[in-house]
């Protein structure tokens, strides 16, 4: 049986904040950067992002359950935006709340958020958990 992961809460809070910090142009200034990179790689970096910070929370986690659960949530959030109620679109007034629960469902965000959770998870399997596993090849 493989060893169990364990993840380094150092480097997926690192990487966690890596995503958030080169995403976060595509929704501050998206007037200095490609369209494609506003409409799409933003996207797919705040996907990465909860995936890498699903792996600082859960650190023994195996890579499949946190690939599902990264999937559930900002796929769940997609679909909140069908929701509009009036308390939850005061909510998305609030800078924050906008960034993270958004305004209008794009089936193309569920497409990009499924990529970059599973490139999240590539860079996990070939990179990050090589220190920790060598070896390691199971998902």
């Amino acid at each position: 049986a493989p060893s169990p992961i364990r993840r380094s809460r150092l480097v997926y809070g690192i990487s966690f904040l890596v995503m958030i910090v080169v995403g976060l142009p595509t929704r501050l200034v998206p007037e200095l950067l490609p369209s494609f990179m506003v409409s799409h790689v933003g996207d797919a970096l705040w996907a990465m992002a909860i995936f890498f910070g699903l792996g600082w929370w859960k650190q023994a986690a195996p890579t499949r359950r946190l690939i599902l659960v990264a999937l559930v949530i900002t796929w769940g959030i997609e679909f909140s935006q069908f929701i509009q109620t009036d308390w939850l679109n005061q909510l998305r007034q609030v800078k924050l709340f906008a960034l993270i629960l958004g305004f209008t469902f794009l089936p193309s965000d569920l497409l990009m958020y499924t990529l970059g959770i599973l490139v999240a998870a590539l860079i996990e399997r070939t990179l990050l958990l090589q220190a920790y596993r060598p070896g390691f090849a199971s998902w």
